[in-house]
């Protein structure tokens, strides 16, 4: 079988589980904010506004209008991204890591292919994984507006889903990166889903203090934070360093994985 297809195929049942986890917190999201939509944000505004300065900055008050959805999504949003990274990290780590874990390589790297063309054929197959679950969020989030509210958000939310396939690729890259510096793909995935929720947090405490502000710009999750995308737009310089990053994670991962010992 084609080693393309033999990659989708093994990671349907993973993949699945992931869609159904982002679906699940887009739809719950919907339904928990049907009182706010249409209804004014003074009384949303009135609450958020008795809290601090920093949990202010966060929730996007005078930023975003909580009385419409796209203003709702655009901080609901924010953990969208978080399940996409954990995916797209745990993925990055699982193409080249599964054939060491399972004891698989003899039976892979035996057959009349190179190496790249082996790395090459497993990296396709984890974009497209990206590009899909991408589109699942996307397509969800866009029917459900319009279901529930009878709202069409697309040209609000399209940038934010354009940010979100960056913050994808930069922790695939990564995680892949990481699959061929550790010996043990336990460790590659825990070092990768550790960066993941780290850059996260460091994106939650640049809100909360100007001192700290710098912290944005470590983490991808603030580049594309979804109510400065909605209220400034994307940031196509953003989006240069991230492709860049993880054009550099992919380049040195094909070069290591050339040059790495196959532990059967």
């Amino acid at each position: 079988m084609n080693l393309f297809l033999r990659e989708c195929k093994s990671n349907i049942k993973t993949f699945s589980f992931w869609c159904i986890g982002i679906i699940f917190l887009i739809l719950a999201s919907a339904g928990k904010t049907t009182s706010m939509v249409g209804h004014g944000d003074a009384g949303v505004t009135e609450l958020l506004s008795q809290l601090p300065k920093s949990v202010q900055t966060i929730f996007g008050v005078g930023v975003v209008d909580y009385s419409t959805a796209i203003g709702v999504f655009a901080i609901v949003f924010t953990y969208i991204a978080l399940i996409a990274a954990f995916h797209a990290a745990s993925l990055g780590v699982s193409l080249f890591g599964k054939e060491e874990r399972d004891k698989t390589f003899e039976f892979l790297y035996m057959k009349a292919r190179t190496r790249n063309k082996i790395l090459g054929s497993k990296l396709l197959s984890g974009l497209c994984q990206l590009i899909l679950l991408n589109a699942v969020s996307f397509i969800i989030t866009i029917a459900s507006v319009k279901i529930i509210f009878d709202d069409n958000i697309v040209s609000d939310f399209l940038p934010m889903m354009t940010g979100l396939f960056f913050i994808q690729l930069i922790f695939f890259g990564f995680g892949l990166l990481m699959s061929m510096l550790c010996i043990r793909m336990k460790t590659a995935g825990n070092i990768a889903m550790g960066i993941v929720l780290v850059t996260f947090l460091m994106s939650i405490a640049a809100d909360f203090s100007e001192n700290i502000e710098w912290l944005g710009y470590l983490t991808p999750f603030k580049y594309f934070d979804g109510k400065e995308v909605l209220s400034q737009g994307l940031s196509w310089v953003y989006v240069l360093i991230c492709a860049i990053f993880a054009l550099l994670c992919i380049l040195a991962s094909f070069y290591l994985h050339k040059r790495r010992d196959l532990h059967c």
